[in-house]
Order: structure tokens, then C-alpha cells, then sequence
């Protein structure tokens, strides 16, 4: 299970670096864009043409919103990098919810699903694997994706519970049949991390129950 869930999580870290950069691309090849345009108006402006400051002043505007979006799209990939940085630490699981949402939104874009995070009242903190649970997050919003309709919403919450938290996945349309089992690399993710996964047809809903500690790095040592 712990050899599945390694290789399920290089899967899952090369998706999302691969995600992340073709949306700096995307950014890259709109500020080039605007760079070409720019140079179009000098040029023309050299050959006598009156330089409009207002057009100027809307592509420089642009120039900077493309950075500014492409640097919190450096800063998000950082915080996921960080996520490698120990096996087991206190998360905080509804910050984690909003940051596998923003990873997964060109996923659900592709297949035009909306993924919204209800964030919690309070706080939710356990002491797990941040890398690890983004990773099932990750994968049970894919599924969920493949499950759904298209212009359907996933919305994702969690709550605080005397145990330890409580994640769901709610949907407002879910696939025929009563098939409630999941896959290897899900299986083995919510055994690395102690929790317990389960799907309610009945409710739409998708909940992820994990202990308030997890001992998975003592069982990892000893392997």
C-alpha cells in the first residue's frame, strides 16, 4: 500500500507541476502578447503616427495583471512544493481543501465543472501528511469529476469532529449505481493516512474521516 501511494504521489506532484506550468505559460504568452503590441506602437509612432497614452496606459495594465496572476500562481506551486517538506505535521485541512480546489481548476475547467470550498466557521487542524491528503483530495475530485455531468458543481467542506476531521465532497448530480468501492491508489492513500473513505449515493456526497494523528511514519520506518 505505502509503495502504491509513493507512486500514486509522483503521479499526482508531476500533474500538478504540469498544470501549473501551462497556466504560467498561458500568462507568459499573454504578456508577449502585449509586448509585441507595444512595439507595433512604437514603431508606428517613429513613422510619425500620434502615440494614444490611454492605449498605452490599458496594455501596460495588462502587462501587470498577467504578472501578478502568474506570481500567485508561483506562490501556490511553492506552498504545494512545501507540502514534501516532512511525512507528518499539524495542517490546517480546510486551507489544504482551497488549495487542491485551485490545483484542480483547470481539471474541472477541461471537463466545464465547477469546484467550489465552503470554508469552515472554525479552524481544523490535524496532524497528518499535507502532501498526501492534497493527493487524495486530488483524486477523489477527479473521480467525482469523471462521475459527474458537465456544468455540475462539486463543493468541498469540512468540520471539525471529537476525533479529528471531517472532509466531504458534495456533488449536485452523481452517477447511476450503487458501486460504493474505490480504486487501488485511493485505497491505499486512506490506509497511509489512517482515514476512512466512504460514498453515499443516497446524499451525493463523498466524506473523508481522518484521525486527529496519524502514525503512518512509524509504519513507513519500519518497512
Amino acid at each position: 500500500m505505502v509503495d502504491l501511494a509513493g507512486k500514486g504521489g509522483l503521479e499526482f506532484f508531476g500533474a500538478v507541476i504540469t498544470s501549473v506550468s501551462h497556466e504560467i505559460k498561458n500568462r507568459m504568452a499573454i504578456v508577449n502578447e502585449q509586448a509585441g503590441l507595444l512595439a507595433d506602437l512604437i514603431h508606428m509612432h517613429g513613422q510619425g503616427r500620434e502615440m494614444d497614452p490611454e492605449r498605452l496606459m490599458r496594455v501596460a495594465d495588462s502587462v501587470r495583471k498577467q504578472v501578478a496572476t502568474a506570481d500567485g500562481i508561483i506562490k501556490k506551486m511553492n506552498r504545494f512544493a512545501h507540502t514534501v517538506d516532512t511525512l507528518r505535521q499539524p495542517a490546517a485541512v480546510d486551507e489544504l481543501l482551497g488549495m487542491t480546489a485551485d490545483l484542480a481548476k483547470r481539471m474541472a475547467d477541461m471537463h466545464r465543472v465547477t469546484v467550489d470550498v465552503h470554508s469552515s466557521q472554525t479552524p481544523v487542524t490535524v496532524n497528518t501528511s499535507p502532501f498526501f491528503l492534497m493527493n487524495l483530495i486530488w483524486l477523489c475530485i477527479s473521480r467525482a469529476i469523471q462521475t459527474i455531468g458537465k456544468e455540475q458543481t462539486i463543493l468541498l467542506s469540512c468540520e471539525k469532529t471529537e476525533d479529528g476531521a471531517s472532509l466531504w465532497l458534495d456533488m449536485t448530480e452523481a452517477g447511476d449505481g450503487d458501486d460504493t468501492s474505490f480504486p487501488e491508489d485511493v485505497s491505499a492513500l486512506a490506509d497511509l493516512l489512517e482515514a476512512h473513505i466512504a460514498f453515499h449515493p443516497e446524499k451525493k456526497r463523498l466524506i473523508i474521516n481522518l484521525p486527529m494523528e496519524i502514525r503512518a511514519h512509524e509504519r513507513i520506518s519500519r518497512r
